[in-house]
């Protein structure tokens, strides 16, 4: 199949700000207002940002400022819970209790639509558990949203908040290209090997989380996607691509919809070992700049 031009849905988690470390990184919630300002400069004209309730308290007047420009945010819990290691019945209160903050600010007036994203892409294991409460989410009048691509952005957040820490431009400079090159590759790889897989274009979501790596890099790296044939389409047209309907009702699916539907060859689940490896040893200074390529261990 010819290389087809690239369709990505652009979306965002832990808004207003990543919790991130108190002694490299830590949270900082006027990062959504640069990266709002990042998106608009970019003519990203529709981008999704997933909102933890305990993060978005007393924040309330910068998510509005991002509904005002036109963009959507949607539910991440309140806490940041993994779905799969609470009961259903204590995750869904704390969906209800962000709904409830979201709903404060009109982020559901007008129109806009109800989104919702589970913390770490992690749907509950058990098939009863999960459709149990996916049930519910969907009562609640939400859109459940999958991602199919990942920056990988979160493994970059130490190493660039440590430099950032110690001023020191030559380490600054080199994490951030360390990230940019693996997002594109992951990103790109990750898209192309979903089309040949499904032998036809695909409608992607793509997501960041507002952290320092998003905070200083994602101008750069929009532009790079650009570069690579890239177009930023609307989450909503995104989401009409059947594979997203596929994932949903995949039981054993979770995580990343790239990663749980395109099986690994032999060949794939050998390199992944010795990625994954290669990552957790810090062989080619992974540990103090960045994972090399962080999708090909997933």
């Amino acid at each position: 199949m010819p290389a087809t031009p690239l369709r990505i849905a652009l979306t965002l988690d832990d808004a207003p700000s990543v919790a991130g470390r108190a002694d490299v990184a830590p949270g900082d919630p006027s990062r959504m207002d640069r990266i709002l300002e990042v998106l608009q400069r970019g003519q990203v004209r529709d981008c999704a940002a997933f909102v933890i309730g305990r993060m978005a308290a007393g924040e309330e007047r910068r998510l509005a400022r991002w509904l005002e420009a036109g963009y959507a945010l949607g539910n991440h819990t309140f806490g940041h819970a993994n779905a799969d290691r609470v009961e259903p019945e204590e995750f869904l209160r704390d969906v209800e209790r962000c709904d409830a903050l979201l709903d404060s600010i009109g982020a559901f007036a007008q129109g806009r639509p109800r989104l919702f994203r589970y913390p770490y892409l992690r749907r509950p294991g058990h098939p009863e558990r999960r459709r149990w409460l996916e049930d519910r989410i969907e009562t609640l009048g939400y859109r459940i949203v999958p991602a199919g691509l990942d920056t990988f952005d979160y493994q970059f957040e130490v190493p660039l908040g440590r430099s950032v820490a110690r001023q020191d431009a030559a380490r600054i400079a080199r994490v951030e290209v360390r990230f940019l090159t693996a997002a594109t590759r992951a990103l790109v790889g990750d898209a192309r090997a979903l089309e040949a897989h499904e032998r036809r274009s695909v409608r992607h979501v793509a997501f960041a989380h507002f952290g320092i790596v998003a905070d200083r890099c994602l101008d750069r790296l929009v532009d790079r996607l650009r570069a690579a044939g890239a177009t930023f389409v609307p989450l909503a047209e995104a989401l009409e691509d059947p594979i997203y309907l596929r994932y949903r009702v995949e039981e054993a699916a979770n995580g990343r919809v790239a990663g749980a539907l395109v099986p690994r060859s032999l060949a794939g689940r050998i390199r992944r070992w010795a990625v994954g490896q290669s990552m957790r040893l810090g062989l080619f200074a992974q540990r103090e700049y960045g994972p090399l390529r962080p999708h090909l261990a997933e």
